[in-house]
């Protein structure tokens, strides 16, 4: 191979396809970055340079150990055999992830259930739901004992919002609608 042919190559290490016209880089890196290092034909990884140049995720905190970050500060392997604890939300079996409560009961998990569905979604649901409540139409959340409330804290519950309406959807359990408050 001639040196005037191979500046017609790709930039990158091993790549043996044309360059795009205009272009350093074949059709298939035409997206992807090049290390700011002088003569690197590597492609970016992180903040502008390759992972041979600095671009590596951080390092587990565990003296010795050279892996990378995946639970807090150190490594899987390290995460494992850190001291673990149950669930805080009452008759769960799972371990807690980094806080009290598990993936599932997080407060970002309860908060996603909780948005409100569109119009289309709602009246999909209600078609789902529909002659199956449990409680009065007319209950009212303040007469609602501190078990139903933290019930539909906790679980894995389904929020319907209808005018003045709002209906508790038991999600795991298809149920149907387990509660019937106005706000």
């Amino acid at each position: 191979m001639t040196a005037l042919s191979s500046q017609h190559l790709c930039h990158f290490n091993g790549c043996e396809n044309i360059v795009v016209p205009g272009t350093r880089k074949c059709e298939s890196h035409k997206k992807k970055g090049i290390c700011t290092i002088a003569d690197c034909r590597n492609q970016v990884y992180r903040g502008g340079v390759c992972v041979r140049h600095g671009a590596r995720s951080a390092m587990c905190s565990v003296k010795g150990c050279t892996k990378k970050l995946r639970v807090g500060d150190v490594c899987h392997f390290h995460a494992a055999h850190l001291p673990t604890s149950p669930c805080a939300h009452k008759g769960c079996t799972s371990l807690a992830r980094g806080t009290a409560t598990c993936k599932r009961h997080s407060l970002a998990a309860i908060l996603a259930r909780h948005q409100r569905p569109s119009s289309h979604d709602t009246a999909m649901k209600m078609q789902e739901v529909a002659g199956r409540v449990v409680l009065d139409e007319a209950q009212d959340a303040v007469g609602l004992d501190e078990d139903i409330l933290d019930a539909i804290a906790w679980c894995d519950f389904d929020v319907i919002l209808l005018s003045d309406i709002v209906i508790v959807v038991d999600a795991m359990l298809d149920r149907g609608p387990c509660l019937l408050l106005q706000p």
